[in-house]
């Protein structure tokens, strides 16, 4: 049996049921960095607005904003700092 250290996403761990996985602490701080649950990014997938979310292919959709007098229609990939983005978390009652 061989032991090997792993790192795991802490955006991605509170968000998906299969975080991302890396066995290199470099590439990993590179994906948390680009992270689309990383709050820094102000993405969709992190925004009050977005009312869809979901997987397909492995691939995250999530944009269809809500946000008043924005018509927005879903596509394959989050919008990225998105100057109406207002964060789930600190909305939640």
């Amino acid at each position: 049996m061989i032991e090997r250290t792993v790192y795991q996403c802490e955006y991605c761990m509170a968000h998906k049921a299969r975080p991302k996985v890396l066995f290199s602490k470099y590439r990993m701080r590179q994906h948390e960095e680009q992270c689309f649950y990383n709050p820094k990014n102000r993405t969709c997938c992190t925004c009050i607005y977005n009312d869809y979310m979901g997987e397909y292919g492995g691939i995250i959709q999530a944009n269809n904003c809500i946000y008043p007098g924005i018509n927005m229609y879903p596509s394959s990939l989050p919008k990225i700092q998105c100057v109406f983005w207002k964060n789930k978390k600190e909305d939640k009652p």
